[in-house]
């Protein structure tokens, strides 16, 4: 989902004035009204600028076609969201994004939080709790401000979003502990869980991600320049444990539904990995302000995707979870999603949430980091 510079794009547009080719997009389009030729037009301007790999195709292809189809539609439903969004009704504005040439079935296949039979939640060693005083809990918060938080990333086509989920709440435990941020490796993750058997497609969970670090590679996690991201699952691990760093103990679960418990766990134990309901187009076509949607759900087994909470506020008068996801920063808020908060636990943010625990204590951090 890498988008390219304007000088890029605009390059790629001039090499195909200058060579142009029978088999490419061209805006140039017969037997189309005015608005669908208007919809066209702004279709082959998206698939250069997203790098689309039908690019190269005739405007007739077959696939061009179903992507075009699924554009258009997708550009419908932006324009009617937001002019009610424009009237006050709805609280987050739509846009196109690299997910705009699928349809929601489509879209819907690629999310990758798929919660086992067997849930690795039951190995937790504690269950962290909301303070019964909340009001020593900030009433607002954000890691990336402390310097725990990396950039955004991008997994893809792969259904990896349980292992970028846990990767970011490990690289946010081990900044706290250690002083240091580092990139950790979600390929490791991706080709050691469950033998890395398809895990692009099957999916997973985050706590199967923590549980790997701990009994399988001595709490220990290799950097993402040891061990890139690919975006397939080989079904190989080929973790080196001489190169791996951290000393991950354990982890913990926040007690399930508590939207005051995450709250308390964000602000006292760091990012935090969540389980969330995805499904929504609202969500695909996601572009600012505070995501409300009251069909989300928010059961255990109703969740698709795996994010990270990294921080919790407040924006024009309505509660958020500051949400870090996975899909490049091209998608939503440069990577991100204000989520609602306090709303009866919306999407399931708070159904399945976890930490990973260091065996260095890091409450001392916290308690630097607050007074910095």
């Amino acid at each position: 989902m890498k988008i390219p510079t304007a000088a890029a794009a605009t390059l790629t547009l001039l090499a195909a004035a200058v060579s142009p080719r029978a088999d490419a997009l061209t805006t140039q389009m017969t037997g189309l009204s005015a608005t669908e030729l208007r919809s066209w037009e702004s279709f082959v301007e998206y698939a250069i600028e997203y790098e689309k790999e039908y690019r190269s195709l005739d405007n007739d292809h077959h696939i061009v076609q179903r992507r075009f189809a699924a554009f258009s539609e997708n550009l419908d439903r932006i324009k009617a969201h937001n002019e009610l969004y424009a009237k006050g009704e709805y609280s987050f504005e739509l846009g196109v994004n690299a997910l705009a040439d699928l349809t929601n079935e489509e879209y819907k296949q690629r999310l990758g939080y798929k919660r086992g039979k067997t849930s690795g939640k039951a190995k937790a060693t504690t269950t962290f709790t909301a303070p019964a005083d909340m009001s020593d809990v900030p009433e607002s918060w954000d890691w990336r401000e402390h310097g725990v938080v990396t950039p955004v990333k991008n997994q893809g086509q792969c259904g990896s979003c349980w292992a970028f989920s846990a990767v970011a709440a490990l690289e946010s435990a081990y900044a706290i502990s250690m002083g240091t941020l580092e990139s950790f490796s979600e390929q490791e993750l991706v080709d050691c869980v469950l033998g890395g058997i398809d895990t692009c497609n099957h999916g997973g969970e985050m706590h199967d991600g923590f549980l790997e670090v701990i009994e399988h590679h001595g709490g220990k996690i290799e950097r993402e320049a040891d061990y890139p991201y690919t975006a397939e699952s080989r079904g190989l691990c080929k973790a080196d444990d001489t190169k791996a760093i951290g000393h991950f103990s354990a982890y913990a679960n926040v007690t399930q539904g508590d939207e005051s418990a995450l709250q308390a766990a964000i602000a006292t134990k760091g990012v935090q990995s969540v389980a969330i309901d995805a499904s929504s187009f609202t969500f695909q076509l996601y572009h600012h302000g505070v995501y409300s949607w009251p069909l989300c759900a928010n059961g255990p087994d109703q969740l698709d995707h795996g994010v990270a909470a990294v921080g919790y506020g407040a924006y024009k008068g309505k509660d958020y979870w500051l949400v870090k996801n996975s899909w490049s920063d091209s998608w939503g808020m440069k990577g991100y999603i204000m989520m609602s908060r306090n709303k009866n636990n919306q999407c399931g943010i708070a159904t399945d949430a976890s930490y990973p625990i260091m065996t260095k204590d890091t409450v001392a951090r916290v308690v630097e980091i607050e007074r910095v």
